[in-house]
């Protein structure tokens, strides 16, 4: 995959739970053994009320433990009687709370204590408060087994909301770093303006991203996940056919390092959304086929993953027709652990949160020139992804025997014609050709939404 190759430095290097290459020696897998099988693990139950009193409602819905420190979390749903259990959780770290409702979309975030809203806290025990859901904003019924930590959040209204909490109806794509970089007590993977400088985060030229830190530095992941998981990628591509049928596909990357506990990698996302998805993969032959998704990533160089067994986990997810993520949709990546030889630790996930972007999609327009001496030019138009200018396109040829032959470098917005070489083609031959227009990459190079426009027949 040339992306990985573009954005990844494959070096050896010891991360978090696991170990990036295969020739480790004895002791540093038993490292990576006591690590997991020592740690203070429990499985924390609770329950959420509606201060509406309609707390049923709230069956199937998501409740996301968060760690403060590393992006990554646990998440839990809740059932018929309005409880959720988190297992294995590590009660040394210091977490935040937020609500997805059964769409996997952002509800609702924690204000911690009665007095400021502060977002953390500390578990002092085993057990975790019951939850009140307050509209936007969740709060704990008491303060048995926690301490609130840290201080408090922006309250620019001084109403006892923090500011975060007050953004979600507008909330838009997560950041990449590990903290709460504007202190608006919205971690940054929800939060939609990082440094709190009215531009969002997907077009904010000073946004603090990937694309101004070293990619292979571990801290510098784009989302600044640490521990088991280093990178994490979801890409929706929107294909129009000529017939104005639409195609929608989401392109699923996660590397994580080598683990021999890890039984799978998969995605909690919305029932709806994926409800009769189907995963794409490379027959031996080369084709494509098309199965029913289980959810899961694979690692096996056929799903879009890259190389067999080097650490990528990929799937390339084609939704059913009538369906489309929504805007702010929560995507979860979840690892999941087995067993491992000492009962210390209990079988466990970690999530990570991804945040679909709010971006208005728009038809793409694209055609040859009419003008005759301009036959091998062409012409785009239309505001595809709305009012936000900053995207790039480019132009794709395809051979009659679905070969490409040529890929144009990316052209900015206010670019709108593109002279196809000469020399990629023969005279008499017949080929395909293809526009795509992408937001702006801000994870392992792939942009968040890529459009693509209906494919157009040309003979020379």
């Amino acid at each position: 995959m040339n992306l990985k190759r573009q954005f990844v430095v494959m070096f050896s290097i010891c991360l978090g739970f696991g170990l990036v290459t295969s020739c480790k020696k004895k002791d540093e897998a038993e490292t990576e053994e006591e690590e997991l099988t020592e740690k203070p693990t429990l499985a924390i139950s609770s329950a959420i009320f509606s201060s509406g009193g309609a707390s049923s409602s709230l069956r199937g819905a998501v409740v996301v433990l968060l760690d403060r420190d590393t992006s990554l979390g646990y998440a839990a749903s809740i059932d018929g009687n309005s409880k959720f259990t988190f297992d294995g959780v590590d009660i040394t770290r210091t977490y935040t709370i937020v609500l997805l409702n059964k769409n996997r979309v952002i509800f609702s975030a924690l204000n911690a204590s009665q007095d400021s809203p502060k977002p953390y806290f500390k578990l002092t025990g085993s057990t975790l408060p019951y939850l009140v859901l307050r509209g936007p904003t969740l709060t704990f019924a008491n303060s048995d087994g926690i301490e609130v930590v840290g201080e408090a959040a922006k309250d620019t209204a001084a109403n006892g909301t923090a500011d975060g909490i007050e953004s979600l109806p507008s909330i838009g794509l997560a950041a990449m770093a590990s903290q709460d970089i504007d202190g608006d007590g919205l971690l940054n993977v929800f939060d939609p303006d990082d440094d709190d400088d009215s531009a969002p985060d997907l077009y904010d030229p000073d946004w603090p991203g990937a694309l101004t830190l070293p990619l292979e530095a571990p801290s510098a992941a784009p989302y600044g996940f640490s521990g088991p998981l280093q990178d994490v990628s979801a890409s929706v591509v929107e294909a129009k056919a000529s017939d104005n049928t639409v195609t929608r596909t989401i392109r699923f990357l996660a590397r994580i390092p080598e683990s021999k506990f890890l039984t799978s990698i998969s995605i909690d996302g919305s029932a709806t959304t994926f409800a009769d998805a189907k995963i794409s993969s490379l027959t031996e032959g080369g084709d494509t086929s098309l199965t029913t998704w289980d959810y899961n990533l694979f690692d096996d160089g056929s799903h879009g993953d890259g190389a067999a067994n080097d650490g990528w986990y990929g799937a390339e997810v084609v939704l059913a027709t009538d369906k489309q993520p929504r805007n702010h949709e929560v995507l979860l990546f979840k690892m999941s652990y087995k067993n491992y030889a000492s009962a210390k630790a209990l079988t466990h996930s970690r999530i990570a949160p991804i945040t679909l972007p709010k971006v208005s999609l728009s038809p793409l327009t694209a055609g040859f020139s009419a003008d005759p001496a301009k036959a091998r030019t062409i012409e785009v138009s239309g505001q595809p992804f709305g009012i936000y200018l900053d995207y790039t396109w480019s132009v794709q040829v395809i051979d009659s025997e679905g070969v490409l032959v040529h890929e144009s470098a990316a052209q900015t917005s206010d670019v709108t014609t593109y002279d196809i070489p000469s020399d990629v083609t023969e005279a008499g031959k017949v080929y395909k050709v293809q526009v795509s227009a992408g937001l702006k990459p801000r994870y392992l190079g792939y942009p968040d939404y890529l459009l693509k426009s209906p494919v157009i027949d040309w003979t020379l």
